[in-house]
């Protein structure tokens, strides 16, 4: 009779535990709905140093409405240190807040101009909160991938986002339909770092990604990831430049392809 108390006793206290739990992340879930207001972001890919480009994106942004701007990535055709003061110096004068991931062409010149990116835009990877909504930049421009403290940082980070809403922004795309232009390239090794990234993400209710790399604006879905290409900047070939507005409010995101002109 002992035995069978305490097997009661113990199946009550986990059920309490259990509708604690519960309870707390409805809590959480309501609070960050009652937090949300609409927030528009302007997202904008591979400049590659196309500073004229850069100003009238940021001159369209701002005319949307956009309170944010997104880099995602290739700010710079080979990472030198005078490319990235160019950047920045665009960036400042327009007015608007901003934030800037990595890209593969900006970590091209790091033996001459190692610590430079970090002397102009701060971190490479982070995240931060805004409109309710949790927005995580990691940097995966590496031909080495993400390397372990930022595998850590990234693995600690996304735990939130299965109650809260995550705008995840890397520049190159984890995957693709057809293009091999992606994620490990070039290293088999990180061609499948990028596969554990995907089931990383999925498994804690991140619903889609933003990148950049291809230089053309796409939205697809592989594997339970949607990916948002976002397309370039700069000019490329025939295609004109051009940037995403993403705007999330009223429990939805919507995103338009914008031309600059």
């Amino acid at each position: 009779m002992k035995k069978l108390r305490w097997l009661v006793v113990i199946m009550l206290a986990v059920g309490v535990v259990v509708l604690i739990w519960e309870w707390r992340d409805r809590r959480l879930v309501e609070e960050v709905k009652r937090e949300e207001v609409e927030l528009r972001v302007a997202m904008g890919a591979d400049i590659h140093t196309d500073v004229d480009s850069l100003e009238k994106m940021l001159v369209a942004a701002k005319g949307k409405g956009s309170s944010l701007v997104i880099l995602v990535g290739d700010l710079t055709k080979v990472g030198a240190r005078s490319e990235l003061v160019a950047v920045r110096k665009v960036l400042d004068e327009s007015g608007m807040r901003f934030y800037v991931v990595p890209g593969n062409h900006d970590w091209w010149n790091q033996k001459t101009s190692r610590g430079a990116w970090e002397e102009i835009f701060g971190v490479k990877y982070q995240s931060f909160k805004e409109g309710g909504n949790k927005f995580i930049l990691v940097d995966n421009g590496h031909w080495l991938g993400l390397g372990k403290e930022q595998r850590q940082w990234l693995e600690g980070e996304v735990l939130e986002c299965r109650v809260v809403r995550c705008v995840v922004v890397m520049h190159m795309p984890l995957q693709h339909l057809w293009s091999t232009h992606v994620m490990g390239e070039d290293s088999q090794a990180v061609k499948a770092e990028a596969g554990e990234l995907v089931k990383l993400l999925v498994d804690n209710g991140v619903k889609e990604i933003y990148s950049g790399h291809l230089h053309y604006a796409d939205s697809y879905e592989i594997g339970g990831l949607g990916t948002n290409l976002v397309g370039a900047v700069t000019r490329a070939g025939s295609q004109k430049p051009e940037f995403t507005e993403v705007v999330i409010g009223g429990g939805e995101v919507k995103k338009e392809v914008v031309g600059v002109e």
